[in-house]
């Protein structure tokens, strides 16, 4: 969810929907059931295994919740950049913005294609221990993370903003849905991502997560066996009008 929109997209439906959701076990299982009757109509072949809620996080913080859960990029991820941006010069001229002298110069020495500093980089990332200029995309926040013992379900959600997120600063292809689900995919628990918008937008996202390449595209540092698992752990697009009619929440909506 972009920064400009945020306010408004978690005020008006994120929040409310989701407070109401959360209000008794019996909306949170009613939810659950929404989203395998999702899955079953889009052929998945998966179903969530219902598991009392652990935690639930929004992406902007709520006296009612934890707060903004800032999920960390996965190794393989933090180190297939590097790899794919080691000799890319013509990323060199973004570095003029860069303010910290020693992040612009390592990075100049990755971009100009020095080997030493490549594999210092992917040294300390396997080692857990990566200095600021090796970290080529930053956390993810998801608008709405639920967390139990058996899976994590990431919520992207859309309203005021002009169409999906689909890029970082040195990621040309990166779904901002996709990227939720892949910065938990190392967990060890199955993870399911759903998209929500407003109904007259459900066609069109819908018919954009369908494309054949858009898993593929976001997830290049993955595995084929790894790029089926996201993809079939993406539950499909609902509306907000359709979850607020559900848990009886009137959806508001911010004047332009």
């Amino acid at each position: 969810m972009s920064k400009k929109k945020a306010d408004d997209s978690s005020t008006l439906c994120v929040v409310p929907v989701f407070d109401k959701i959360c209000e008794t076990d019996n909306n949170q299982k009613k939810f659950m059931l929404l989203l395998n009757k999702m899955l079953k109509e889009n052929h998945r072949g998966v179903c969530i295994q219902l598991s009392p809620w652990q935690k639930i996080c929004y992406g902007k913080k709520t006296s009612a919740h934890e707060g903004e859960l800032h999920q960390s990029a996965s190794v393989s991820r933090l180190v297939w950049l590097v790899l794919h941006l080691c000799g890319a010069k013509r990323l060199i001229t973004k570095l003029k913005s860069t303010k910290d002298k020693k992040t612009r110069e390592n990075r100049k020495a990755l971009f100009d294609g020095n080997p030493q500093i490549r594999d210092m980089a992917i040294q300390a990332i396997a080692d857990n221990r990566p200095q600021k200029w090796m970290i080529f995309e930053g956390a993810t926040v998801p608008d709405v993370c639920i967390i139990t013992e058996k899976f994590v379900l990431v919520v992207e959600g859309k309203q005021t903003e002009e169409g999906r997120t689909t890029t970082t600063q040195w990621g040309e292809k990166r779904d901002q849905l996709i990227r939720h689900m892949d910065a938990f995919l190392d967990d060890g628990r199955p993870v399911y991502g759903v998209f929500i918008c407003e109904e007259k937008d459900c066609d069109r996202y819908r018919s954009e997560y369908s494309m054949e390449n858009v898993f593929k595209a976001s997830l290049s540092h993955r595995s084929q066996d790894l790029i089926e698992k996201v993809k079939n752990g993406f539950i499909g697009v609902i509306s907000w009008q359709t979850l607020g009619k559900e848990f009886g929440v009137k959806i508001g909506h911010k004047e332009k």
